[in-house]
């Protein structure tokens, strides 16, 4: 049986890498002028997951098991909120728009905010799952394939 592996200081580099990648679209799309959305989200999960996943399997020479994985998903969701909210308030704070974010959450149904908030969650989830398991084996037998491991 393999021994368990922490996963403290990938979740660490999960949200560091998570943190730039979200700060460097933001500011990308900023400087262009150009609306961000939801999928720019999605990609910054997958694309710091990924990266997680590969030095996961260079320093272990494995995928994830399944009870890392699952503690990876569920750190990494919460890293991927903390990073959220990190970001918001530094935004906010920079140009000044913490009140007009304060009114407009204020001005939300709870029971709509909550659900957006869970489905959000679920979406992320899935997204993190999918990264750490099927996607992690994939790298894992391409990096193998080459003898990168």
């Amino acid at each position: 049986m393999e021994g368990q592996v922490k996963i403290g200081k990938y979740v660490a580099l999960y949200g560091g890498v998570h943190f730039v990648i979200l700060l460097g679209a933001e500011l990308f799309f900023a400087f262009f002028e150009i609306e961000s959305n939801s999928g720019m989200s999605v990609g910054a999960i997958i694309g710091s997951a990924m990266f997680v996943s590969i030095k996961f399997i260079k320093d272990n020479k494995r995928p994830p098991n399944k009870e890392e994985k699952y503690n990876l998903v569920l750190m990494s969701l919460l890293a991927s909120w903390v990073v959220s909210f990190l970001l918001l308030g530094v935004f906010a704070l920079v140009f000044g728009q913490v009140a007009q974010i304060i009114d407009f959450i204020k001005s939300i149904n709870i029971f709509v905010l909550l659900g957006i908030f869970l489905f959000v969650c679920v979406l992320y989830f899935l997204v993190l799952l999918l990264s750490y398991g099927y996607l992690a084996r994939k790298q894992y037998e391409g990096m193998a394939k080459k003898g990168n491991i």
